[in-house]
């Protein structure tokens, strides 16, 4: 399992490290659970919206279980169309939520 927390843009060499760990954590293991902390989504510019997700695009199909913590209404909505169109269990939780989505995240 890994935790991690995306806010703002991310500069190449953080999306780098990110992407490292994780399809390391992939390569080890076959597969990741996954909590992403996303604070401040409403304020962000859209690149940084653009690199949280590409993020989860790119290594979805490592992905097993991905918990998104979040405020923001429409994280919620994208968490849940995404869950949909992907292979992967991914469910929203609201920041007050985040120990119950790490308990989710470890089932």
């Amino acid at each position: 399992m890994l935790g991690y927390e995306i806010e703002g843009a991310l500069d190449g060499g953080e999306y780098a490290e990110l992407s490292h760990e994780v399809s390391a954590a992939v390569s080890a293991h076959g597969s990741v659970r996954l909590l992403l902390r996303m604070p401040g989504l409403p304020g962000t510019e859209i690149s940084a919206n653009d690199d949280r997700f590409r993020f989860v695009r790119d290594h979805l199909g490592g992905i097993e279980r991905l918990a998104v913590v979040g405020e923001h209404r429409g994280l919620e909505w994208l968490v849940r169309a995404a869950d949909k169109l992907t292979g992967t269990d991914i469910k929203h939780f609201p920041p007050d939520g985040e120990d119950v989505a790490w308990v989710w995240v470890e089932a």
